[in-house]
């Protein structure tokens, strides 16, 4: 190679394959799925979570034990009792985290990454759990009860206190929380978007009835996105005050569920029966990535640059690995030891102004 000193020379192929940073047809953000069978057989995954460095990763199945991740999800361990899990949530570091249960049940907890759970019982009755939330500190949590009200609670998930009365019980799915904890949001089927500003001791209605199924919002909480199952994904930009319908999917889906990185830039939906869709201009347009199989479950890391997935039916877990840069750049190989020249030996980016691939 020109330039270099005698002797020296640089390998042409990247060791790691990686995404572009944009989503669309002038990118390739949320383009490559890697299916993962580490665990060995096929699972119906119904809600899965990760820290925000995108690290630690918990997901849970039907009829199951809990699987955990410390290492970007390439590799899973089995952990807790085989029950009927219908959905997870982490704090921001991993350490705290929540589990809830589809069959009549409790709510359980961990303090240590998810290695060991214990069952929370000062709920005194058992309910059938959809939908649980986690703020980055780990302390305030929200959990929602089909058929019962929401709880709340601000000591770590120890004790919880049922919150929305004068709403009354409600098909609750799904429930979202801002980093602070301050900033809740809650969604039914056949109900209006409930959301609250006050750590989730008061509520009040918005957006449309609707039979919405996914909730999530930004570190914020300014950024809001939810989705209806035969309907489209709705984004709000101001606390869940107000919703805009998104069409740009370009027909109805039966969606399930959606993850918002801290910022709100980056997000992704799933449905069943569809592709994932994927957004890196906080939820104003979709692109449509992956196969389309029977999508229930997905998270998303702080920056975005880690997604997973999970099939609903009898499927795995799919890993997604981005690179997040203002032209998506790839590093290409390196020089030898004994070349006397350090760092890469160049890169290769999609210049988004010009859409050219070009390399450096």
């Amino acid at each position: 190679t020109p330039g270099l000193l005698p002797g020296s020379y640089s390998d042409i192929f990247s060791t790691q394959t990686t995404d572009y940073g944009v989503a669309g047809p002038t990118g390739n953000y949320g383009r490559i799925w890697i299916r993962d069978t580490s665990i060995g057989s096929t699972k119906s995954w119904n809600g899965l979570a990760m820290s925000a460095s995108g690290q630690y990763q918990t997901a849970v199945a039907n009829a199951s034990t809990i699987y955990i991740s410390s290492n970007y999800g390439k590799n899973w361990t089995s952990t807790a009792s085989s029950l009927n899990w219908s959905n997870v949530s982490m704090s921001a570091s991993g350490q705290y985290q929540t589990a809830v249960i589809s069959t009549t049940n409790y709510i359980y907890t961990s303090s240590n990454y998810g290695v060991t759970w214990t069952q929370d019982t000062s709920i005194t009755s058992t309910y059938t759990w959809n939908g649980v939330a986690v703020s980055a500190s780990g302390q305030y949590q929200i959990a929602a009860a089909t058929g019962n009200y929401i709880y709340i609670s601000s000591n770590y998930g120890v004790t919880w206190t049922s919150t929305n009365v004068s709403i009354g019980t409600q098909t609750w799915y799904r429930v979202a929380i801002s980093a602070s904890g301050q900033y809740q949001t809650a969604v039914a089927a056949s109900l209006n978007i409930y959301i609250s500003s006050d750590y989730g001791i008061t509520w009040k209605t918005t957006a449309s009835s609707l039979s919405w199924r996914g909730i999530a919002m930004s570190a914020s909480g300014q950024y809001q996105t939810a989705n209806a199952t035969g309907d489209y994904i709705y984004i709000s930009s101001d606390y869940g005050q107000t919703w805009t319908q998104d069409t740009s999917v370009g027909s109805t889906k039966s969606w399930n569920r959606v993850a918002i990185s801290a910022s709100g830039q980056y997000q992704v939906a799933v449905s069943s029966s569809s592709n994932i869709y994927v957004s890196s201009n906080y939820g104003a347009t979709w692109t449509s990535t992956a196969l389309s199989v029977n999508w229930f479950s997905v998270a998303i890391s702080a920056s975005g640059q880690y997604i997973t997935a999970g099939y609903g039916i009898s499927g795995y877990i799919y890993t997604c690995y981005n690179t997040i840069n203002a032209q998506g750049v790839i590093n290409v190989g390196s020089y030898t030891t004994t070349s006397g020249v350090t760092g890469i030996a160049g890169s290769i980016y999609y210049d988004t102004t010009t859409t050219t691939l070009k390399y450096s």
